[in-house]
């Protein structure tokens, strides 16, 4: 399976981060878009979310015009397990139906389905809920068109595009490994005091300009959110039984 990372020109020292990790393993470089040029604007997401989306969609399009099934997606601040190598070297373990497969955590409580694969010492499950971060996942092409088409004209960064509040309602079977075989390297940083203490090319300052339009706009979503959320969590909760739980990185 090929491995794209993102990776923008001004971090060449996470490159040799990533590409030390990967060594072996059949693995491209997505140059990353850099938006520290780009005007903010009102489309919802700042400037850094927007480029990180768009160099998302540029792996995304170079995994298309190949001719293979599957494709991993990872950024260049993670971490990687010492058997990440055997989940990408495979593709027998993705269910047939998968949209995506995600790799990583980030240490939300997520609800999985009952029913699992067993994968050696982690399972593959079902995701019912949103998953915050895109750092690892695998794609089928049928993943890739969806999100493609979902991400035209995005008003959302792209982790909640790929991983939603509510998967299956969007008619997506995105499924989660867990233990999780990728993970930030900030946060494994701060659970397990090991990793690479990069710095986020995302996070900057919001801007202080927007619009009294923009700023409500965010908080109706805000409310809306929240409402939607709790909802959910009671049908997950008492119709299909669900817990939630915290995917550890291992």
């Amino acid at each position: 399976m090929k491995i794209y990372f993102i990776n923008l020109d001004r971090h060449p020292e996470r490159r040799v981060h990533m590409e030390k990790q990967l060594a072996g393993l059949d693995a491209e470089r997505i140059a990353a878009i850099d938006a520290r040029d780009w005007p903010e604007t009102d489309t919802g997401l700042r400037r850094f979310e927007r480029a990180c989306l768009q160099s998302h969609r540029a792996a995304w399009l170079r995994f298309l015009a190949s001719q293979a099934n599957f494709a991993c997606f990872l950024e260049d601040d993670v971490h990687l397990s010492s058997d990440f190598a055997l989940f990408v070297q495979a593709e027998d373990w993705i269910p047939h139906d998968a949209d995506a497969a995600k790799l990583d955590t980030y240490f939300n409580k997520v609800m999985l389905d009952r029913k699992a694969v067993p994968l050696g010492d982690r399972r593959l499950a079902l995701l019912h809920s949103r998953h915050e971060s895109c750092a690892g996942y695998i794609l089928s092409r049928k993943g890739a068109e969806f999100f493609l088409k979902a991400t035209e004209n995005p008003i959302l960064p792209v982790d909640y595009i790929v991983f939603p509040e509510e998967p299956r309602r969007q008619g997506l079977y995105l499924y989660q490994l867990a233990p999780a075989v990728v993970v930030q390297d900030s946060l494994y940083l701060s659970y397990y005091g090991q990793g690479e203490s990069f710095q986020s090319s995302v996070q900057t300052p919001r801007a202080r300009n927007r619009s009294l339009v923009h700023k409500a706009r965010r908080e109706a979503l805000r409310l809306y959110s929240q409402v939607f959320k709790a909802r959910n969590y009671l049908y997950r909760r008492l119709i299909l039984g669900l817990k939630p739980e915290i995917v550890p990185f291992r």
